[in-house]
Order: structure tokens, then sequence, then C-alpha cells
């Protein structure tokens, strides 16, 4: 609704319903990237849209074949100049469609080794600064 064409009276109304208990998420570096995500029954190239410091978001070919019903062990491969890294995920979210791709968030696993390690390479590589 806030993206609609009365978006912004909208967004103006609410900020002065609710005040400061809204706060603005902070900006998002738009990235898309080609990464590998392999799970049980899914293995296919994707895109990485956006990296934070617990998950990443992806978005997934819609013509594929994908069962979010087995997504509770993933792993994620990114090429780097350095090697391929392997970072376990799982999928929390279907966000919606962009386009003909399935929008996808996902979490690190919590048994995913040197995890900080990775996410500092990974976003070097991406955004030129660690």
């Amino acid at each position: 609704m806030l993206d609609g064409p009365d978006g912004e009276r909208l967004r103006q109304e609410l900020e002065h319903i609710l005040g400061r208990a809204l706060k603005a998420r902070a900006p998002r570096r738009q990235v898309k990237r080609m990464v590998r995500l392999i799970g049980a029954h899914y293995d296919e190239v994707v895109l990485l849209k956006d990296v934070s410091s617990s998950g990443v978001r992806l978005l997934v070919r819609g013509d594929t074949p994908f069962d979010l019903r087995d997504t509770t062990d993933m792993t994620l491969v990114v090429k780097l100049p350095s090697g391929p890294r392997r970072l376990r995920v799982v999928v929390v979210r279907l966000c919606g469609q962009d386009g003909p791709h399935l929008d996808l968030a996902c979490r690190f696993a919590a048994e995913s080794e040197g995890i900080e390690a990775h996410l500092a390479e990974i976003r070097s590589y991406m955004f030129g600064k660690a």
C-alpha cells in the first residue's frame, strides 16, 4: 500500500499516529551476484540480492521447481577470487516476487564456522570494502 498512489499520504498519517515507534530501515545496498544454492533436491544458480550479518536475500527462478518445505538445510556457494565459500543457510521467508523470480530471505545456520570472516570477504569483494 505504501508503494501505491496514496502511499506518501498514508506514510505521513502513520508517522503522525505512531510517532517514533516507526523507525526507518537502513538503506540497503542492492546486489545482484550469481551464486549457487544447493539443497537436498535443489541445485541451481540464483541471484544474491542482499547480504546482512544474519542472512541473505536471494532471487530464485520462478519456473524451476522449489519446494519451500525442503529448505531447512541448504548451502550457498559464493565464488570469490580466493576460492569458493560455502555458507549453510535456512530459508525463513518468501518475500514475494521480483519479476519472474521468487524473492527469498535466508538466515545463516548457527553451525556455520568462521561466518564473520566469510562475510567480511564477501562484502569486500562485492562492495569494494569490508
